[in-house]
């Protein structure tokens, strides 16, 4: 009986996927990264979940309740699709295709890794300066010869412009695909650039998942480019624990100073998360750039 309560679970979360990507903007986003927002909402609503065992497919798509809870798992994934699956985004695998061809012109290979980076809407901003930035990071960690790069969207092809030699560079994303399309760029370079470079999937909003940063190996420096906003948008300490796991000497964190309509923020510097930094005994010096503020963390 239980085993026949365990598949009837499986197949309503499974049509529950299907609902809400019943719609193009959704359709490309994997399973698993609905399935992970459906069964938050659940763990927060299980009057919810315990109606939808009840509901047969046809009475689930009438339902209020369902309905909205289609919406708003939507709305939450909405800033996922636009990142990750947008018109420009879909370019990344041309460009990554192009640059297999021209991986020893240098020049050529310089600007389709441009071409990359300006395809995720983080990474775009820093086309222009990533150069400089890189050289005032490493001028404070020192040159590094490890990175964990967590939320990573496509900083993994700023690589070039680190100067970096024989790195071991360990990006993280959310989704496998993604995950996938790092790797292969990974083993494109190893050769040309001197990276071992690796993929994680790892969900930073589950716990379990944090867990994971615990047994993964020391690093130099990790990356956490505005992802802190991200994580603690419910005031839920997210980014602490995630700091306190990380097993990194340093730790890059980076906020954007315009809001999203592109207006300058009154308080770009993010006095909670200082505050937090001073509670946990944390030491950091700030770099400015243009529209993004940079954190250096020293955590040992």
């Amino acid at each position: 009986m239980a085993f026949q309560d365990q598949t009837e679970r499986e197949k309503k979360l499974s049509f529950l996927v299907l609902m809400v990507k019943n719609s193009a903007k959704f359709r490309q986003l994997d399973d698993t990264i609905v399935e992970k927002e459906l069964r938050r909402r659940f763990n927060h609503h299980p009057s919810l979940w315990k109606l939808v065992l009840h509901k047969d497919e046809k009475h689930l798509m009438r339902n209020d309740r369902v309905k909205k809870l289609v919406r708003g798992v939507r709305a939450s994934l909405f800033p996922l699709f636009s990142l990750y699956y947008g018109k420009q985004a879909k370019k990344k695998y041309d460009f990554l295709k192009k640059l297999g061809r021209h991986l020893d012109e240098h020049d050529k290979a310089l600007e389709l890794h441009r071409e990359l980076l300006n395809c995720h809407t983080s990474s775009r901003e820093r086309v222009s300066f990533y150069e400089e930035l890189y050289k005032d990071i490493f001028s404070l960690t020192g040159q590094p010869q490890s990175l964990l790069d967590l939320g990573s969207g496509l900083n993994p092809f700023s690589l070039p412009f680190m100067h970096l030699d024989n790195i071991t560079y360990t990006a993280s994303d959310f989704s496998q695909n993604e995950c996938d399309f790092l790797q292969f760029y990974f083993d494109l370079v190893k050769d040309k650039y001197h990276v071992d470079g690796k993929t994680i999937c790892l969900d930073l909003l589950d716990d379990k998942d944090v867990e994971r940063l615990k047994q993964l190996p020391d690093v130099d420096v990790c990356f956490l480019f505005k992802v802190v906003d991200l994580l603690d948008r419910k005031r839920n300490k997210r980014s602490e624990k995630i700091l306190l796991a990380v097993n990194a000497r340093f730790v890059v964190a980076s906020f954007s100073t315009k809001t999203i309509s592109g207006e300058s923020m009154d308080r770009p510097t993010r006095k909670g998360f200082l505050l937090m930094l001073q509670r946990l005994g944390y030491k950091y010096n700030i770099i400015e750039k243009q529209n993004e503020l940079f954190y250096v963390i020293k955590k040992s």
